[in-house]
């Protein structure tokens, strides 16, 4: 009878081991892997899982540098409303005129005249490197179009004075649009000239690499000032740890 019962024992011992031990996976040979799509889509999703991401680069607080006002921000103003008066008399006397005249493109400039004192308005509100850029490249297109019709109007009259009709209604009007576009020249170039200067301070605080001499007067070559980069209390905790 104890031979029967330690029998039985040791049969349900080896039962439960072989219910309780663990079933091996197949072993993939390379061949295998190769040939099982599936297999090799999970290896590439386990693989893009672990793969570590790349930590996304954000600037610190402290060296953004949000738009701030002008420091002559009654310059801009006064430019911005030259602009815009200058343009406006252009246009209305063009447009009285111009069966006379005949200027080609004297609206286009007006509206040029314009659009740049709109910009010089907004740029006397903010100082960022957009919308000077934005200012300086309007006063160009300005004092180049001025130009032209300065240039235009003084060919005119002296052609006009040549045949003896200096005081024809045509060098009369001609006359008028020569002293707007020269006022409106005047204007340009102040505006270009304090627009480069204002984006040399919007961008003298940022790392830039010179590439070339417009680049040098358009973004200034004077180094960044600690205190731009870095606050007191950064300093303080980078000494400090320094000193540790």
């Amino acid at each position: 009878m104890r031979d029967t019962s330690s029998s039985r024992r040791e049969s349900r011992h080896a039962l439960a081991r072989q219910c309780h031990k663990p079933e091996k996976l197949p072993k993939y040979s390379v061949s295998s892997r190769a040939s099982d799509p599936l297999l090799l889509e999970y290896e590439r999703m386990e693989q893009r899982r672990t793969k570590p991401r790349p930590s996304v680069f954000r600037r610190p607080t402290h060296l953004y540098k949000p738009a701030r006002p002008w420091d002559c921000r009654m310059c801009g103003l006064l430019l911005g409303i030259f602009h815009v008066v200058f343009g406006s008399i252009l246009i209305v006397f063009d447009l009285a005129t111009n069966w006379i005249t005949e200027t080609v493109f004297a609206v286009t400039a007006g509206i040029c005249f314009v659009i740049t004192g709109i910009t010089s308005l907004i740029a006397s509100k903010r100082l960022d490197k957009g919308t000077i850029t934005i200012l300086v490249i309007f006063s160009f297109a300005s004092l180049v179009l001025a130009s032209a019709i300065v240039f235009e109007s003084i060919s005119s009259i002296n052609y006009l004075c040549h045949r003896g009709l200096c005081n024809a209604q045509e060098s009369t009007f001609r006359a008028c649009l020569l002293l707007i576009c020269l006022l409106e020249a005047v204007v340009s170039i102040v505006s270009a000239f304090v627009g480069i200067r204002s984006l040399m301070n919007a961008t003298q605080s940022d790392l830039i690499r010179v590439s070339s001499p417009l680049h040098v007067l358009l973004s200034g070559e004077e180094a960044p000032a600690l205190a731009r980069l870095i606050s007191r209390d950064q300093l303080q905790h980078l000494l400090l740890t320094y000193h540790k």
